[in-house]
């Protein structure tokens, strides 16, 4: 399993002095997913066991309410104890789903 990398930033109005930056942020983590989700697919067309797992944070990026995003430390920009829960439920959700199709 490879897991995507979900969007950072809540974007801000655009009229906040932020708006630029934190869309172009998450438009580079898009291409980026976009690659990863790609190599995989060529992995599997090659018969190679592997799935791309997309991760989201939607209304939990940076700017958010409740952010799933650390801000400050050593753990900027990763996932917060509940991000990595998505994350662990992304993977489920896909493990699953692959028992299913058998």
């Amino acid at each position: 399993m490879v897991t995507g990398y979900p969007l950072l930033f809540e974007l801000p109005g655009t009229s906040n002095p932020e708006f630029a930056t934190t869309a172009a942020v998450n438009t580079a983590t898009a291409a980026l997913n976009a690659d990863a989700e790609s190599a995989v697919a060529r992995q599997q067309e090659r018969g190679v066991k592997i799935w791309y797992v997309p991760v989201s944070f939607t209304n939990h990026g940076v700017g958010s309410a409740k952010s799933w995003v650390n801000t400050k430390g050593p753990a900027a920009y990763h996932p917060t104890a509940a991000g990595y829960r998505a994350y662990a439920r992304a993977l489920e959700a896909a493990l699953a789903g692959k028992q299913q199709a058998g």
